[in-house]
């Protein structure tokens, strides 16, 4: 009976230790993942920023041409209202 006790608790044992290691396994696996999911994050929010910058430049120049645009208009105005309110000899 001692044999039978014996080769039982070694089931036992060979059947808890391939769970564990399959865990162990499966928690691994799911940790690669995890990693491979937030290197795919981090690059797709530096490119987002990137391109952010990229689109905030481009307005920063487009809002610094219509504002001189703006300012030639207004002096040209000025101008025409000038000449208009003088009187002529």
């Amino acid at each position: 009976m001692s044999e039978k006790s014996t080769s039982q608790a070694q089931q036992f044992k060979d059947t808890w230790t391939k769970m564990v290691e399959d865990h162990v396994t499966r928690v691994t696996a799911a940790w690669d993942e995890a990693a491979k999911i937030e290197t795919k994050g981090l690059e797709q929010a530096t490119s987002a920023i990137a391109e952010l910058a990229k689109i905030q430049t481009e307005t920063l120049g487009y809002f610094t041409h219509l504002t001189g645009e703006w300012r030639k208009l207004s002096l040209e105005a000025t101008k025409r209202t000038a000449d208009f309110l003088t009187p002529k000899s």
